[in-house]
């Protein structure tokens, strides 16, 4: 079958045109094992701590200022997936947290 309309090859190269650019996908991977939310969006570096690395990756002033707090978004990012494994839930201050005034 034939196609009428332009065709866009993309193998491993990225797209972008002035409407994107400052805009980020993440997409889903998924490995079979999830196990907890928490470790679902850690797979998917969607979490809150992924997020922040990502964010002072991306402003090119602040990545030596925040150099700390990456390497502590990553510590947090391993204490969740140490514990998940162990005791499979999440921490409680994630699987217990309300938004506040909610109570």
């Amino acid at each position: 079958m034939r196609s009428t309309g332009t065709r866009l090859k993309v193998s491993g190269a990225r797209t972008r045109s002035r409407w994107t650019r400052n805009i980020h996908v993440r997409g889903y991977k998924e490995q079979g094992n999830i196990n907890t939310p928490m470790d679902l969006a850690i797979r998917n570096q969607i979490d809150r701590f992924d997020l922040v690395i990502d964010a002072i990756d991306r402003v090119a002033a602040r990545s030596v200022a925040g150099a700390h707090v990456k390497e502590h978004m990553k510590n947090e990012i391993l204490k969740c997936q140490r514990f998940a494994d162990s005791e499979g839930y999440d921490l409680p201050e994630f699987t217990d947290w309300q938004w506040p005034g909610s109570r």
